[in-house]
């Protein structure tokens, strides 16, 4: 068989006609393609030609290309091992099992992952656990590929179709039919599924839970808060269906394996024969039901359902990324989507292509304008809403029980750590990501590398945590105002106070040495910077006076990746020049390390890290707004208050126990005392103007009728968190 691969040297920033690796089909695939499909040759994919230049240079793993292609510096950077060894690896975990003859598939992807070493290196399990894994089983555990194969890539596309993105709507369209090919529906049928995935109620197309899941998609890509609990009754419904009839192939045989195990230590503790262990053994499989346990199916759904958020998750942010980057596909692409698929396909995909933002319509949720003036002043209080309504049961790893040997344990309490920035802080993030056992431990790493860590360096080279700490999280408020995340919302507020806090060495940052007074004053001025930056971020435009000249660079980029991510590159420019002034003055000042790593020159090394730090905002951004979408979906609630022991909070803020009848105190499970998550708020020194705006952001209703009242002349507003929550949206 043909290679599916030809090669092509690959040079940093190169015309757009000279992409990498063209896909080719074999002359096997090529034929049964034509056969079941595209009858005509008339209608080819719209050529790459003419578009922007990728804003990052793509790097070639195997450094193959001849030495004058490539940076000098390239091979002699310190960290080639893991960074070269990543992406090699790229090139066959995310697509090799798709071909008949598996080989490495090199992919612009993996390129451009190289620009943020440290994320790619967590990227790859991540990704590859979520996304192209079948079903995959642990210790009798299943683990991943919840969602098959053709219904995920059904999502991917439909998504991408949704959002325009050129490298996804091209690059998986080639993956969809391979995929199709490879686990068993007909080309023709897959082509047909392609050409509607904007239509999921087109008859005779879709199976019902591919319907399920493209109505699904296409709200999670555009207005997550209008999938309905009807939306989402009939999701589970419809994945219900399914699983009971795959019931007998994927979870049977691990039952059986159960069964059978435990009938033969049955039979050791009753000194049976060989032979008869053996016998009920046999006995003990056969006898496991031929119909799913509702527990179980219960909880695949659940998983089913988070392994999608997650999934889409990636893809609006993959789909952010490469639109905002110009990111191009591995083209010319004509020979593997043109034979593969019928010519309206391939005319809807160029129409798409060629549209660009024009007429892409609202991709984000209805916008809410709150009355900033009026909060800001003190005349609208609004409490935070306690929202209950979960969409999957939510219980903290501590009390759970794990079916596999500590793993999955392991990697939530990794992330209650990690993301509580050194304090076990298991919240409902955490929880749902129980129902992936595999991808939610590698989530927490590669979450950490994307968007917490600071001067994370692997062999003396610089990999993560290029761009400031601050910045990180006045972007994440910008973008959960635009998505109105309300988890997302109420979470970072409080990672932004941190950070703020962290600046001034407030709060429980104080320095060793530091004075009472300084400490006081610390805390202060912290809080009071982080309230006034926050109370005005959405209208920055309008106080530009308040915000640095690269945070209002990145609100502009920020704004334009979120809602017209095909102009972004347009304000790229004033990104870099804001960055680089920014760069400049800190490594004058000493408070950033500059990475001279491979024998660069200084203006070179400053271009390498310019090129680091928008590869990572673009992710961290795009990241954001995914995982927003993710958590509005899946409705999680705010934390409540737990303590280790059964009793009450004391004068003293100490526990009376509530003792057993044998007067015994009696443990909760839980690992710490923590209070409920709008305690938290206030403790850390969250301004009640910032948590009324949180809360009219996620509010829609209750901002229009405030807003109603302050123009028919009422003077003041106030609302309990509790009234809130009658019109509280997640």
């Amino acid at each position: 068989m043909m290679s599916l691969f030809t090669r092509r040297k690959v040079i940093g920033l190169f015309r757009l006609a000279g992409l990498a690796v063209p896909f080719k089909f074999s002359s096997l695939l090529t034929a049964e393609a034509q056969a079941a499909t595209n009858t005509s040759d008339d209608v080819h994919l719209l050529s790459q030609d003419g578009r922007p230049p990728p804003s990052v240079p793509l790097r070639d793993a195997r450094l193959c290309g001849p030495a004058a292609d490539r940076p000098t510096s390239d091979s002699k950077l310190p960290n080639v091992n893991w960074v070269r060894g990543n992406e090699a690896r790229a090139e066959w975990t995310w697509a090799a099992q798709l071909t008949d003859n598996p080989e490495a598939v090199p992919n612009n992807l993996g390129r451009y992952l190289v620009q943020i070493p440290g994320v790619l290196e967590k990227q790859l399990d991540y990704s590859t656990s979520l996304i192209f894994d079948t079903p995959s089983f642990r210790n009798g555990v299943q683990i991943s590929g919840f969602v098959d194969r053709v219904t995920k890539e059904l999502v991917t596309n439909a998504i991408a179709q949704r959002r325009r993105a050129w490298y996804t709507m091209t690059h998986h369209a080639f993956l969809g039919m391979q995929s199709a090919r490879r686990y068993g529906t007909a080309p023709d049928k897959m082509a047909q599924k392609m050409l509607h995935l904007d239509a999921p109620s087109t008859p005779g197309v879709f199976d019902r839970h591919e319907r399920a899941a493209l109505i699904f998609a296409n709200k999670f890509a555009t207005d997550p808060q209008s999938y309905s609990d009807q939306d989402f009754a009939e999701f589970r419904a419809a994945f219900g269906e399914y699983d009971q009839n795959v019931f007998a192939s994927v979870e049977r045989p691990f039952l059986q394996l159960r069964a059978a195990r435990e009938a033969t230590a049955q039979a050791l503790v009753d000194a049976k024969s060989a032979s008869d262990a053996d016998t009920l053994a046999r006995k003990a499989a056969d006898s496991v039901p031929t119909t799913m346990p509702e527990d179980l199916l219960a909880r695949k759904i659940n998983s089913q359902f988070v392994e999608l958020c997650f999934h889409s998750l990636q893809f609006v942010a993959l789909a952010g990324v490469f639109t905002a980057l110009n990111i191009p596909d591995e083209g010319p692409m004509d020979d593997a989507l043109q034979p593969a698929y019928p010519p309206e396909f391939i005319k809807k995909l160029n129409g798409l292509l060629a549209a660009g933002s024009n007429g892409i319509g609202e991709i984000v949720p209805p916008a809410v304008v709150p009355p900033t003036e009026a909060i800001a002043a003190g005349r609208v209080k609004v409490g935070p809403a306690p929202l209950k309504g979960a969409r999957i049961s939510l219980a903290s790893y501590e009390l759970n029980p794990d079916r596999d040997f500590g793993i999955t344990q392991g990697g939530q309490s990794l992330a209650a750590w990690g993301w509580g920035r050194g304090a076990h802080l298991p919240g409902s993030l955490v929880s749902a990501l129980q129902y992936l056992p595999d991808a939610g431990r590698e989530e927490a790493m590669y979450s950490l590398a994307l968007m917490f860590n600071e001067d994370q360096t692997r062999n003396g080279v610089l990999v993560a945590g290029f761009v400031d700490r601050v910045i990180k999280e006045l972007l994440v408020q910008k973008i959960y105002r635009l998505s109105r995340s309300r988890y997302g919302l109420e979470h970072h507020t409080v990672f932004a106070y941190d950070e703020f806090l962290r600046r001034y060495n407030g709060g429980g940052y104080r320095r060793p040495g530091m004075s009472d007074a300084d400490a006081r004053r610390a805390t202060e001025r912290a809080l009071t910077e982080c309230t006034e930056k926050l109370l005005y971020l959405h209208e920055a435009n309008k106080h530009t006076e308040k915000y640095s000249p690269v945070e209002l660079a990145a609100f502009a980029w920020t704004d334009v990746v979120i809602l017209r991510p095909h102009e972004a590159y347009r304000l790229e420019p004033a990104l870099r020049q804001a960055l680089k002034s920014q760069d400049e003055a800190e490594i004058a000042a000493g408070t950033r390390w500059l990475d001279m790593a491979g024998g660069v020159t200084r203006g070179d090394a400053i271009n390498r890290l310019l090129d680091h730090q928008i590869a990572e905002l673009a992710t961290f951004v795009s990241h954001m707004d995914g995982i927003g979408r993710a958590m509005t979906m899946m409705k999680l609630e705010v934390e409540e208050p737990v303590q280790i022991i059964r009793g009450r909070v004391g004068p003293s803020g100490g526990i009376v126990p509530e003792l057993d009848k044998d007067g015994q105190v009696t443990p909760t499970g839980y690992f710490n005392n923590r209070p409920g998550f709008h305690a938290l708020m206030r403790g850390v020194g969250v301004d009640e103007r910032i948590m009324t705006l949180n809360e009219l952001f996620a509010n829609p209703k209750l901002n229009l009728e405030i807003t109603r009242r302050l123009e028919a002349g009422q003077k003041s507003v106030s609302i309990s968190g509790e009234d809130a929550a009658k019109t509280g949206e997640f």
